[in-house]
């Protein structure tokens, strides 16, 4: 379930006149926007684990990944995956103020997709049981595709209508449409960047997706 508005805008990109047939050439860009309401979530998780190894730190981390997916259990609207590790070493001083390597830490982001934004609250608070902190929340709608495709057509017609009002206000009729360009552009995604030290499961906000498109439409006046 969600909410939606559509804003249009069209712009004028530019009218030529051809010089032999007294034809009017017409571009339009038109666009479109609608705002909607989120219905799934991905939550970036970080894991990290410190040890005098390369090789145990790494094999430490992978245990607190596979640890944190068993927390999460294995369910239908869910999707847990891994990124790359990160192995980096660690330097201490010592009394004489010089840098010592004291160890090596392993860092995994993983990645876990929620289809249903009502477990969100959920998923955070027993991610956080085993990882060490939550970077980022990114919404989405499960709707995406059918969303942009009204958007595309509502751009259309934008740009349909303001044609036809140019041309009336030139005392001229839009009699076809040469060529149409699709400039796509992704819907924008609201992410929350988190401060690791500050966040809690409770400390999350939706927020409204906006979903933008443009097509660039080129008419002939008579």
């Amino acid at each position: 379930m969600f909410m939606s508005r559509i804003w249009f805008i069209a712009t004028l990109c530019g009218l030529l006149l051809s010089g032999q047939a007294l034809a009017t050439t017409l571009t339009i860009t038109g666009n479109a926007s609608m705002q909607v309401m989120p219905d799934m979530a991905t939550i970036m998780f970080t894991v990290s684990k410190t040890a005098k190894t390369a090789s145990t730190a790494k094999q430490q981390a992978d245990q607190r990944v596979r640890a944190l997916q068993n927390e999460l259990g294995h369910q239908s609207w869910l999707h847990f995956s891994s990124g790359q590790l990160r192995v980096m070493p660690v330097y201490s001083l010592d009394t004489n103020k010089n840098r010592q390597l004291s160890g090596y830490q392993a860092r995994r982001p993983v990645i876990v997709k929620i289809m249903n934004l009502a477990k969100l609250s959920d998923v955070l608070g027993s991610g956080l049981q085993e990882a060490d902190s939550v970077t980022q929340i990114r919404y989405d709608s499960s709707k995406r595709a059918k969303l942009t495709e009204r958007v595309r057509l509502a751009a259309l017609k934008n740009a349909q209508l303001i044609a036809h009002q140019f041309a009336k206000a030139l005392n001229k009729k839009v009699v076809s449409v040469d060529s149409i360009d699709y400039n796509n552009r992704m819907p924008n995604q609201p992410i929350q960047l988190l401060r690791e030290a500050k966040f809690s499961s409770n400390s999350y906000q939706s927020e409204s997706l906006r979903i933008d498109d443009s097509v660039l439409v080129h008419f002939t006046l008579d």
